[in-house]
């Protein structure tokens, strides 16, 4: 399904079995500062939305990072259309290795495991059991450089 990201217009595409673009990514998105040249690692890309975001605001080296193959071959299908400067990497976030970049960006899923859908890319990207509040901290800390900056909303 093609749509646009809300604010800058961008063409984005977006499928039934990856989880939405919600309100929550175009409050972030359009929270982020001036990124000029920065390299920025999105925890949990899904579709590649907040990269995006980042890109309209002119970071450098973007990175997403996404447990699902399918989120990651339409993040890269929306990113190529604006640049070549990104990387996506399949990984649990506990287990993944990289250098540390400028900025760390990350929507994460908030819902206590609970009721589940049928659709279990819906069920990663909601509930907490694939990203806890903790881990996501610790890959704060991981991934930031000194002096970085920290994009969440929880």
């Amino acid at each position: 399904m093609s749509d646009y990201l809300k604010y800058i217009n961008y063409d984005f595409k977006q499928s039934d079995s990856v989880f939405h673009v919600s309100t929550d990514t175009t409050v972030l998105g359009m929270f982020l500062d001036s990124l000029y040249k920065k390299s920025v690692m999105d925890i949990g890309t899904g579709s590649g939305a907040l990269l995006l975001y980042a890109h309209y605001r002119n970071a450098g080296k973007l990175i997403g990072v996404d447990i699902q193959d399918e989120a990651l071959k339409l993040a890269e299908e929306n990113l190529k259309k604006y640049t070549s400067d990104f990387e996506l990497i399949k990984s649990d976030i506990n287990s993944l290795e990289h250098d540390r970049v400028d900025v760390v960006i990350c929507n994460p899923p908030f819902f206590e495991v609970g009721t589940v859908r049928e659709s279990d890319a819906w069920n990663k990207a909601m509930f907490e059991s694939e990203l806890s509040l903790e881990d996501m901290f610790r890959a704060f800390r991981k991934f930031m450089k000194d002096n970085g900056a920290v994009y969440t909303l929880y």
